[in-house]
């Protein structure tokens, strides 16, 4: 993927960057579509690979499951406290963290852990992509005026975890769930 940032260079001449050249040049760069576009390809391939194992039979699932678990864990500590430079190798830390989080994945779908698969995970997972969107609106709503009245750490933690799950709950029963039916009728038609 060496290609990547020449692209991402070439790409970089046509935007303005004239107050601040930092904040656009670490989009293209790092957060852009084709500096995350190996990210994706890990997601795409990680999901035909599930399409495969659900049609093979495993010989010890449970074996492999805890093997592929314990070494991406292992992997993804070393990459939290920077023990894995994959930069040699032109892997962005942002691939490597895909691949170990697609190797979990890969494990829960070979045979599932309560740890990992359980129903307070499978409610975060299901309204997951509207936390993300409302993060930042949430945190700066939160930050200057909730934040003053509360001290620790874990109880912030948990009264925005709630509350982000509370909005994604709400945004996609009211609004992403009809605007989907009403696409697919519409294709359907």
């Amino acid at each position: 993927m060496t290609f990547l940032p020449k692209i991402n260079n070439y790409i970089a001449i046509f935007i303005p960057i004239k107050n601040d050249p930092n904040i656009y040049n670490t989009f293209i760069n790092v957060f852009g579509p084709l500096a995350q576009f190996p990210v994706l390809w890990t997601g795409i391939i990680t999901y035909f690979i599930i399409k495969r194992l659900r049609a093979i039979n495993i010989k010890k699932p449970k074996i492999i499951s805890y093997m592929l678990l314990m070494i991406s864990l292992y992997m993804l500590y070393r990459q939290i406290y920077g023990k894995n430079d994959l930069s040699e190798y032109n892997i962005s830390v942002y691939v490597a963290f895909s691949f170990w989080f697609s190797l979990i994945i890969i494990s829960q779908e070979i045979y599932s852990i309560f740890l990992i698969d359980n129903p307070l995970f499978r409610i975060l997972g299901k309204y997951s992509y509207g936390m993300y969107l409302f993060q930042f609106i949430w945190l700066k709503f939160y930050t200057s005026n909730i934040s003053n009245f509360v001290n620790l750490w874990l109880i912030k933690f948990i009264i925005s975890i709630i509350a982000l799950l509370v909005i994604s709950f709400v945004l996609t029963k009211f609004f992403n769930d009809p605007i989907q039916r009403n696409l697919k009728r519409a294709i359907n038609k």
